[in-house]
């Protein structure tokens, strides 16, 4: 059954329903419910609250006490799409293992010390994976800078850095879910800290290869 953002959906399992407002793959989408939480949600454990079907008007729900004007209108369709990008294969000296990385990627290329940096979180590994990425601030307080689900081999792209600002993505926190519809174990949810030296940035050397990407860059292995 095929869902879109902005459909009304009652959950199977649990109380309730929402609207859905992003597609994170072919098997989940990320509901917004009525108490104003957005939440994975497997396709599933899914119904639409309203259906035409006489089979499943049995399941139809009315969400008028829900205050349906707190959801938050749908993005629009170009920006609903995934924003993972797939990973190629290349051969490479540095031989990285399968996990979650930050990449920051300069854009020079050539000079590599110089110019903006597009800051990359990779996911190297052939779960689905829910992310979220926060910095950590001088004065002990800290600043969520995104969250969203990133395909198996693929990669987001976080934000574009100038130099100047640099050391103020050096430092923080990420933190992962990994899915898989069918699997022999487990995967166990990891939290991940940061703290990368600015003077890696200033070195030609420190920029590497890797097996996952055409660019060289500053790699953090998260786990």
């Amino acid at each position: 059954m095929k869902y879109k953002i902005g459909d009304k959906v009652k959950f199977l399992n649990d109380v309730g329903g929402g609207v859905i407002q992003q597609i994170l793959s072919p098997t989940m989408v990320s509901v917004y419910n009525q108490d104003g939480f957005e939440i994975p949600v497997r396709i599933s454990e899914i119904i639409f609250a309203e259906s035409s079907i006489p089979a499943e008007k049995a399941f139809n729900q009315d969400f008028k006490h829900v205050k349906t004007d707190n959801y938050p209108s749908p993005p629009p369709e170009n920006e609903a799409k995934s924003r993972s990008v797939k990973l190629q294969r290349f051969s490479s000296l540095h031989k990285n293992e399968f996990g979650m990385y930050l990449g920051y990627i300069p854009q020079d290329q050539v000079w590599l010390v110089k110019d903006a940096i597009d800051l990359y979180l990779i996911n190297y590994t052939n779960f689905e994976v829910m992310y979220s990425v926060v910095m950590a601030e001088d004065d002990g307080t800290f600043s969520g800078v995104d969250y969203d689900a990133v395909a198996p081999f693929s990669k987001v792209h976080i934000t574009t850095i100038e130099r100047d600002e640099l050391e103020k993505w050096l430092k923080g926190y990420a933190q992962f879910l990994f899915f898989k519809e069918r699997d022999t174990q487990i995967q166990m949810p990891l939290h991940a800290p940061f703290n990368v030296k600015l003077l890696q940035f200033l070195d030609k050397e420190n920029y590497t290869s890797s097996n996952f990407l055409a660019e060289k860059g500053v790699f953090v292995y998260l786990g």
